[in-house]
C-alpha cells in the first residue's frame, strides 16, 4: 500500500505541474480574447471574466496534463530502475496502475460534471456578465475619461467636466446610413442613463449637408444599450449551451428535425467519452514512460502530446462530421476512437508488462 500511495504522490505531484504549467502558457491568449469580448472595461471586471473563459479549455486541458503525468511518473519509475525492482519484488505489474486508474477516475468524474452541467450554464453565465458590465461601465465612466468607445460608438473630447464631454468627435451606430455609423463634430456631449438607453445632449452641433456645413445649437441621440453590445455569435439552441438533462428531455420529447437529434445525441455520448478519456490516457501512459525510459524524457513528452493530438482529431473532428453527416450511429462516432485507441493501448501495456 505505502508502493501505491508513493506512485500516486508523484502522480498528483507532477498533474498540479503539467496542469499549471498549459495553463499559465494558454493564459495570455485567452485573457486577450477576455478584453476583445469586453472593450473599454476596467480591469477588474477582465480578470473577473477570466476564470469563466478559462474554464472552457479545462475539461480538454485536464486529460492532457493527466497523460504528461502519468508519462513523467512511471517513466521516472523506470528511469531510476525502481519499475525493475518492483517486478523483481514479485508485484504484479497491473496493480501499479492503480493510482493512475483511481486518479483517472477523480478527473474523469469533474470533466464528465463540467461537460454535463456546469460548462451550459457558465456559457449563459458569461453573456448576462458581459451585458451587465458593459453597462455599467457605460453608466459611469471613470473620472477624466474623455474617449469612450463601445462596439460602433465612439467618442473623443480635449477634456470633460463631471458627466459633460466638450469639443467631441462622436461616431454613433446609424443602421439607415452606408455603414452603419454618422459621424458628428460638437463643442459639448451630455450623458444620461436608463436601464435600457443612453441619450446623449449635443451642443453646437456640426454636420455637413449638400452646399457646405450646417450647424445645430441643441440635438439630442438616444441610443439603446443593447446596440452598443456585440450580440452573441451563435444561438443557445446548440448542444454545448445545454445541460444533458435538458438534452435527453428534448430527444424523449421527439418535437427535433433529425439532423438536430444526430447533433444532440453524440454531444450526450462525447461528453461521457470525453471523460472516460483520462482512462485510456492511463493505458497509453503507462507504457510510453516505461519503454522510452532510455531515451530523453523530454522525447516521451512529444510523444504523449502526439497521442492526445491524434485522439482529439480522430474522436472531436471525424467523429463529429461522421456522426452530424449521418454517415455513421452518433453513439459508435463518440465512442468508436476511443475503443479502437483502447485497444491499441491494451496491446501496449500488455506488451510493457511482459518485457
Amino acid at each position: 500500500m505505502k508502493l501505491e500511495t508513493y506512485i500516486l504522490r508523484m502522480l498528483g505531484l507532477a498533474f498540479l505541474f503539467a496542469a499549471g504549467s498549459m495553463l499559465f502558457v494558454a493564459l495570455p491568449g485567452i485573457a486577450v480574447g477576455a478584453v476583445h469580448r469586453l472593450p473599454g472595461v476596467s480591469t477588474v471586471a477582465v480578470l473577473t471574466f477570466l476564470p469563466m473563459a478559462v474554464a472552457a479549455f479545462v475539461p480538454y486541458v485536464l486529460p492532457v496534463a493527466f497523460l504528461l503525468a502519468v508519462v513523467a511518473t512511471y517513466g521516472r519509475l523506470a528511469v531510476e530502475n525502481e519499475w525493475t525492482a518492483i517486478q523483481m519484488a514479485g508485484r504484479n505489474p497491473y496493480r501499479m496502475l492503480g493510482p493512475a486508474v483511481a486518479l483517472a477516475f477523480v478527473l474523469s468524474t469533474g470533466i464528465y460534471f463540467l461537460n454535463s452541467r456546469a460548462l451550459p450554464w457558465l456559457l449563459h453565465y458569461q453573456r448576462s456578465f458581459q451585458v451587465s458590465v458593459l453597462q455599467d461601465s457605460i453608466r459611469n465612466l471613470s473620472p477624466g475619461q474623455t474617449e469612450v468607445q463601445f462596439g460602433d460608438f465612439y467618442l473623443a473630447s480635449n477634456y470633460r467636466e463631471e458627466n459633460t464631454f466638450h469639443d467631441v468627435f462622436l461616431e454613433v451606430p446609424d443602421p439607415e446610413r452606408e455603414g452603419g455609423a454618422r459621424s458628428l463634430v460638437a463643442k459639448s456631449a451630455r450623458f444620461e442613463f436608463t436601464d435600457e438607453l443612453m441619450t446623449i445632449h449635443l451642443g453646437n452641433v456640426e454636420f455637413m449637408r449638400e452646399g457646405g456645413q450646417g450647424r445645430i445649437e441643441y440635438s439630442r441621440t438616444d441610443i439603446p444599450l443593447a446596440t452598443l453590445i456585440p450580440p452573441p455569435k451563435e444561438t443557445y439552441t446548440k448542444a454545448r449551451y445545454k445541460g444533458s438533462r435538458v438534452i435527453a428531455g428534448e430527444l424523449a420529447s421527439g418535437g427535433i428535425d433529425a439532423r438536430t437529434r444526430r447533433r444532440y445525441t453524440y454531444a450526450l455520448h462525447q461528453r461521457a467519452a470525453n471523460a472516460v478519456t483520462c482512462m485510456l490516457f492511463v493505458l497509453l501512459g503507462v507504457p510510453t514512460g516505461i519503454l522510452l525510459r532510455r531515451g530523453t524524457q523530454l522525447g516521451a513528452m512529444a510523444v504523449a502530446v502526439g497521442y492526445a493530438i491524434l485522439y482529439w482529431v480522430s474522436s472531436l473532428r471525424l467523429g463529429k462530421e461522421l456522426a452530424e453527416s449521418g454517415a455513421l450511429v452518433p453513439a459508435l462516432c463518440a465512442w468508436g476512437p476511443l475503443a479502437v485507441w483502447c485497444v491499441l493501448a491494451g496491446l501496449m501495456v500488455h506488451r510493457t508488462f511482459r518485457r
